[in-house]
């Protein structure tokens, strides 16, 4: 595994690594994929819909399935706080990086970006936070996400070409649960996410906080159960490319 020397400033040390790793594609892809897959885990289409609450979770997912069938970025942003769930993956993954019993889940990469500090460092956390970011709005400003992708609809993400790995295809809740209140301003939904194009069903526990508009989803509860079983995908999809 090829390595890079640290030296000088964090940021001056991590931001080539990371940018070493953007050169090697499907590296970086695998890395990030997980974090993609996490946050589209949310872009499911409920299995039906009801007369619920602005402040109720499920209605915060049925809008977000809305603003994805119509494209409607504004809305999706209000519905999911984007940044917030890549920083919290993110730290996730450098905290299992530092474990050695969590690490083997991992992919190799991601040992080496966190060993660097580049999943937290103040400039490279920024620009990988700001590239997912821009790939998750353009999956949903383009239709991508919907399965109905506008001609000429590109994406402002450097990183776009390396996400060729996560399942774009069509994501159904099922087993949605009921909310629960954890405190006065958040509230825990469980459901399940069918994945329609790899076949695979993921369990997600989100946790919302109540806004003035209504409420938005803020976290993962069960990320690192998440990361875990993204991870494995993403190692079986490399062993079958290698074959």
């Amino acid at each position: 595994m090829q390595t890079w020397p640290v030296t000088g400033t964090d940021e001056q040390s991590t931001f080539p690594a990371v940018m070493a790793c953007a050169g090697q594609g499907s590296l970086l892809c695998r890395a990030l994929a997980i974090l993609v897959c996490c946050l589209m885990l949310t872009l499911a289409t409920p299995q039906q819909s009801a007369a619920w609450s602005e402040t109720d979770p499920r209605s915060c997912l049925a809008n977000m399935m809305q603003a994805v069938e119509t494209r409607d970025t504004s809305l999706f942003e209000r519905q999911a706080d984007i940044e917030g769930l890549t920083r919290q993956v993110f730290a996730e993954l450098e905290h299992m990086a530092g474990d050695e019993q969590l690490a083997r889940w991992l992919p190799p990469l991601v040992t080496l970006l966190a060993s660097q500090g580049a999943l937290t460092s103040s400039l490279t956390s920024g620009f990988l936070v700001s590239e997912v970011r821009a790939f998750v709005l353009y999956g949903v400003g383009s239709g991508a996400f919907a399965g109905q992708k506008v001609p000429g609809h590109t994406s402002e993400s450097m990183l776009s070409p390396l996400f060729d790995m996560v399942s774009m295809g069509r994501k159904e809740i099922r087993d949605m649960g009921v909310p629960v209140r954890v405190d006065r301003d958040r509230m825990r939904l469980p459901f399940a996410v069918h994945d329609h194009d790899n076949g695979n069903t993921y369990r997600v526990v989100g946790i919302f906080t109540v806004t003035s508009g209504g409420c938005r989803l803020t976290s993962l509860e069960n990320v690192r159960d998440l990361i875990i079983q993204l991870g494995l995908e993403s190692s079986d999809q490399m062993v079958q490319l290698s074959r």
